[in-house]
């Protein structure tokens, strides 16, 4: 059997949908920034497809897709996190984002990280009162824009849910 990605849907059957779990299974770093990467070249992907073509989200009409930076701008006003996820994977492949090519605050790579809270000393894990007794400790991936902190897992699922709903409502 032979699996191709040709067309958007089959962008996300094969490559969004399984980092997407892939990344919830496993908090790591690297499986946070393919989970953006891929939401974001979703983008590119029903662009390509796309161009031209009026679409829908919750019954709400959208102008023709005509560009890849009107195109985000629609999707952001759907979901905010389409913007941190943007720029998370913008980070990853430029390190350090310019201004005027960023959507939030964000300064680069070096603001995504793994933070882990909680757990008890009882247990082993961290100092005696950081956690509930008999608590496990808690890893998430955050990053950091600004002064504020954002889950990384929260904010690409919600990403991944809108890019849901848009196919199945737009018949991509």
């Amino acid at each position: 059997m032979t699996t191709t990605i040709q067309t958007p849907a089959e962008f996300l059957t094969h490559v969004v949908d399984p980092d997407l779990a892939a990344f919830a299974s496993s908090v790591q770093l690297r499986l946070a920034y393919h989970a953006c990467n891929s939401l974001f070249a979703l983008r590119d992907w029903v662009y390509e497809t796309h161009k031209g073509k009026v679409w829908s989200f919750q019954g709400t009409q959208f102008q023709a897709i005509s560009g890849k930076t009107k195109f985000l701008a629609d999707l952001r006003t759907i979901e905010a996190d389409f913007e941190i996820v943007a720029d998370i994977a913008n980070a990853s492949k430029h390190m350090v984002l310019d201004s005027g090519r960023r959507l939030t605050s964000l300064y680069g790579s070096a603001n995504v990280h793994i933070h882990t809270s909680g757990g008890s000393g009882l247990l082993g894990f961290g100092a005696i009162g950081a956690g509930a007794i008999g608590s496990v400790p808690t890893t998430s991936v955050f990053v950091q824009i600004g002064t504020g902190f954002h889950d990384v897992q929260q904010c690409a699922n919600k990403v991944h849910a809108v890019w849901k709903q848009l196919f199945s409502e737009n018949g991509w």
